[in-house]
């Protein structure tokens, strides 16, 4: 089968290989890929920014957004056909991860499939335990690749909901700095939760980006327009900010 691969520490070093057919043991399912999302972390392990491989590996499989379908089931209670997207980290038995929240791990030594220590899914089969695929509903098909970048933002903004809760003070303001991917995902979120959105980025108000921020009944910030120092004077109390740009500085100027 053919697989998109790196060399973790090694600019451009991505290239496609044939890989063994994986087969699958007791208690795993084999799943097709149908999907897979390229995301910035990829491009940075594809500049040699960081990625580590498996233990006697001098590669590892990219991907770690993807929707695939169950080929072989196997002794597994998945049904053959069945639609599931593959979690990325794998646990390191410390209490959180124990508890079935290795996001939360404190020991550190998790593996992340496409990132560390562990092959990703950009590959035209992989097998896994049923504990680590989530079953997707067949209605959900064109858009379920975007399930791992959706659980980042909705980890983020329920724990900031929680927080806030603790403290009797509401969120009623909400600002979201950047419209990539998990920026967009993260307005409509917090429009979910029928917060005031508003949502920064640099393109023209004309930009699909822009019109689908208004669409979602959020209002599109033209950075090219307003200053980030001054957004808190402008808007007034931002109750939540969600850093999207991928540069924290941002985040603190609209703090003030």
């Amino acid at each position: 089968m053919k697989a998109g691969v790196v060399k973790p520490g090694e600019k451009d070093s991505a290239r496609l290989i044939e890989m063994d057919m994986p087969v699958i043991s007791s208690g795993q399912a084999l799943v097709r890929l149908l999907e897979l999302g390229i995301d910035g972390t990829d491009m940075e392990i594809n500049r040699g920014e960081y990625g580590e491989a498996p233990p006697d590996e001098d590669f590892i499989v990219l991907g770690h957004e993807a929707v695939g379908q169950i080929e072989n089931p196997g002794t597994t209670k998945l049904g053959k056909g069945d639609l599931v997207v593959p979690l990325v980290r794998r646990p390191d038995g410390c209490v959180n991860c124990r508890s079935g929240k290795p996001d939360m791990c404190i020991k550190g030594n998790y593996r992340e499939c496409g990132i560390r220590g562990a092959h990703g899914f950009l590959r035209e089969y992989l097998v896994e335990e049923p504990d680590f695929l989530v079953r997707v509903p067949k209605q959900l098909r064109n858009i379920a690749v975007l399930t791992e970048p959706t659980s980042i933002a909705t980890k983020g903004i329920e724990q900031v909901i929680e927080f806030h809760s603790r403290s009797n003070n509401p969120i009623e303001v909400a600002l979201v700095l950047g419209a990539g991917p998990l920026g967009l995902l993260s307005t409509a979120l917090l429009r979910l939760h029928d917060f005031n959105t508003y949502t920064l980025d640099i393109v023209p108000r004309s930009n699909p980006k822009a019109r689908l921020i208004e669409a979602i009944g959020a209002t599109y910030l033209d950075g090219r327009e307003s200053v980030v120092t001054a957004l808190p004077q402008k808007l007034g109390n931002l109750d939540l900010i969600v850093e999207a740009t991928g540069n924290s500085t941002v985040a603190f100027q609209a703090i003030g």
